[in-house]
């Protein structure tokens, strides 16, 4: 991702179902689960359709914090 004031925007071209699949779970149910995290001010879309990280510290609780500091490590302390 790269660091945008204090979001984190995720440039990738990648699909829903390609994430999903990547982690072994439904389309429908990421999808779901991705607009928990949307609803909850965790993470937004922005026009680009880029998934923007709003709130790193609650994505990091949620994900585990050991798991969020080996993803960034210069962001999790």
């Amino acid at each position: 991702g790269i660091k945008s004031g204090r979001d984190i925007v995720i440039d990738a071209s990648i699909t829903h179902e390609d994430l999903a699949h990547s982690i072994s779970m439904t389309r429908e149910t990421f999808g779901r689960s991705m607009a928990r995290l949307q609803r909850s001010g965790v993470i937004s879309y922005d026009s680009e359709r880029h998934i923007v990280i709003n709130d790193l510290v609650a994505l990091a609780g949620i994900i585990g914090r050991d798991e969020a500091a080996a993803m960034w490590p210069d962001l999790i302390r």
